[in-house]
């Protein structure tokens, strides 16, 4: 099922492509629940990827609770309970094998459902080139349609593959707002417009043709005009997505996962956003980012840190800010080896000495300064 889901996302017949070949280690990761949880059962799955073959295991504590289906328990509690060790009785094999053909069914779909449940929740992906999926999108189903016909009738006349997650986001693009879709975010509204009003200073909208195609527009703050999307700014167009969605997609429970949310954004406006994105996790959704921008991090450890601080000692625009409790934040830092073959993978602690995570992309702020002092020192020299 992963190796299939792998291809899928990828766009490839075989996910083994991926594997980078050349060193003898073995590819290892874990999911696990946290120890900090209380009064919840604790879970862990591993995968261990070497050569070709992928292994899996998992394992759950003795304390996990199990439910069976009630008649069912009643039904066996009522021979169980007789003095008579055969039971049933032994003329009677045929109802042996539909009582424990049962009783294994059930206790397997419970046990499954224990162990595949902690990672089982719906997941929205926006991937890093939204913008121009956001933009074209018209064009690439317009295009897929009009050659559908004639896929097989020559060997340039096939249909592209479009990766599983490019797929994933133009389907759920295309059934924004629509009339046959009857499904809305049940999260309480107010982030999105927030969103709309302290970074974009306008509003997204989405209109529907007869057909029921969307179209997606911005309308800015003071202005009777629409915008199409595509005129609009480069940073309207990241952030449209993670609105829409918002207002029509994600749900509690839900995880959404955005690529990249600082492209196209000033610095003011990345810390905005990940403040924006902490009060949607505090609704109940989760949120899984990658990132290369060091105001991301540097506004994430500052709500982190908040949590230290009591409520009653906040003050000014702190206490509007969504405090973030340490157990409910990661971060990792996936760091190529000198070797340039293989990448090291290390959860990053928050530094409340330095402040923030030791991401070390502030070295390059520190290496173009010194730079500066180099050449101001060869100016003064001469």
């Amino acid at each position: 099922m992963m190796r299939r889901e792998l291809a899928r996302c990828f766009g490839r017949e075989d996910p083994y492509w991926l594997i980078r070949h050349g060193q003898d280690l073995e590819a290892k990761f874990s999911i696990a629940s946290s120890d900090e949880l209380e009064h919840s059962s604790t879970w862990k799955y591993e995968f261990t990827l070497a050569g070709d073959k992928l292994n899996t295991t998992h394992s759950m504590a003795e304390s996990t609770v199990l439910s069976m289906d009630s008649a069912l328990i009643e039904f066996l509690i009522q021979f169980t309970d007789l003095p008579d060790s055969r039971k049933l009785g032994d003329d009677d094999p045929l109802m042996w094998k539909r009582v424990w053909k049962a009783f294994v069914a059930d206790l397997t779909d419970s046990v499954g459902t224990t162990m595949v449940s902690p990672i089982s929740h719906r997941a929205h992906y926006l991937p890093a080139d939204r913008t121009g999926v956001m933009h074209s999108h018209q064009t690439v189903v317009a295009s897929m349609v009009s050659r559908a016909p004639l896929v097989g009738l020559g060997p340039d006349l096939s249909i592209p593959n479009l990766s599983g997650v490019l797929a994933d986001f133009l389907v759920q693009l295309l059934s924004l707002g629509s009339k046959h879709s009857h499904r809305t975010a049940d999260r309480e509204p107010g982030v999105e417009k927030a969103i709309e009003d302290r970074i974009l200073s306008g509003a997204i909208q989405t209109d529907r043709s007869d057909a029921d195609y969307p179209s997606f527009f911005f309308q800015p703050h003071g202005w009777k005009a629409q915008l199409p999307l595509m005129n609009s700014s480069s940073m309207v167009s990241e952030i449209a997505p993670i609105v829409l969605y918002l207002r029509q997609v994600v749900s509690i429970g839900d995880i959404l996962i955005i690529e990249e949310p600082e492209s196209h954004l000033q610095p003011a406006m990345q810390g905005e956003l990940v403040r924006q994105l902490a009060a949607v996790v505090k609704s109940g959704v989760r949120i899984i980012l990658t990132t290369h921008s060091e105001w991301v991090l540097e506004a994430l450890a500052n709500l982190v840190h908040l949590s230290d601080v009591e409520d009653t000692k906040r003050t000014g625009s702190l206490t509007e800010e969504p405090a973030l409790d340490r157990e409910d934040v990661g971060v990792w830092l996936f760091e190529q080896q000198p070797d340039r073959l293989s990448s090291r993978v290390k959860e990053l602690p928050l530094d409340v000495d330095l402040g923030g995570f030791a991401s070390g992309y502030d070295r390059i702020a520190r290496q173009t300064y010194n730079r500066w002092v180099d050449i101001e020192n060869l100016l003064h020299s001469e």
